[in-house]
């Protein structure tokens, strides 16, 4: 199949509600909405990272020519101003090498005056390929998908990515936690994934 995911932890509270063939999301801890063309699938989960566990929410819908998939996290220990400055020049690379994908194009991309970029990765040989596009809203990463034969058509790919908007323009806050405070000791120490926004890039 499209999407394959270690595990499955959390079910997300959703509002979805149905127009025509297309299921709009709106989960109630997201502060967005986005189509899919079909009922998208819970399969969030929490990752072990050098900054502690992550959770990741993830919201997938296959069709069988593609597949569509909605990332969101929360980069921990940084403001808004800090986690929006992620996005810079080596962001789309680093979704690419998370994906073990070759990136083909990227240029930048906006959600109501948040930055972000738009990019096209090559996999399986040159047989796949990912549409897909990134924002960072504070600290909050969104990434967004479309995967599939690398000679589908763009029309339903773009329709998901431009159906994705905001509910607030604030962007969201996360206090800065000092190594070795009360709040840090409290996240367990691992290792393992890189918790740069890179990570967030694929539910596959």
């Amino acid at each position: 199949m499209l999407i394959s995911v270690l595990l499955l932890l959390f079910q997300q509270a959703a509002v979805y509600s149905q127009n025509t063939n297309r299921f709009t999301l709106s989960p109630t801890n997201g502060g967005f909405s986005i189509e899919f063309p079909t009922k998208p699938e819970d399969m969030s989960l929490d990752r072990k990272t050098i900054a502690g566990t992550i959770h990741y929410s993830i919201w997938s819908a296959e069709r069988a020519d593609r597949a569509f998939i909605l990332t969101f996290i929360d980069v921990p220990n940084l403001t808004a101003s800090e986690g929006e400055s992620l996005v810079d020049t080596n962001l789309a690379s680093q979704i690419a090498a998370h994906i073990g994908g070759k990136l083909l194009s990227e240029k930048d991309a906006q959600i109501a005056g948040h930055p972000g970029k738009e990019f096209a990765i090559a996999n399986d040989g040159g047989n796949g390929l990912y549409r897909g596009r990134v924002f960072m809203v504070g600290v909050r990463q969104f990434t967004l998908l479309a995967y599939g034969d690398a000679n589908r058509s763009t029309n339903d790919d773009f329709g998901f990515l431009n159906s994705f908007q905001l509910g607030t323009n604030a962007p969201l806050k996360q206090k800065h936690l000092e190594p070795g405070s009360a709040a840090n000791r409290n996240q367990p120490v691992t290792s393992g994934t890189n918790s740069t926004p890179a990570a967030a890039g694929s539910g596959r």
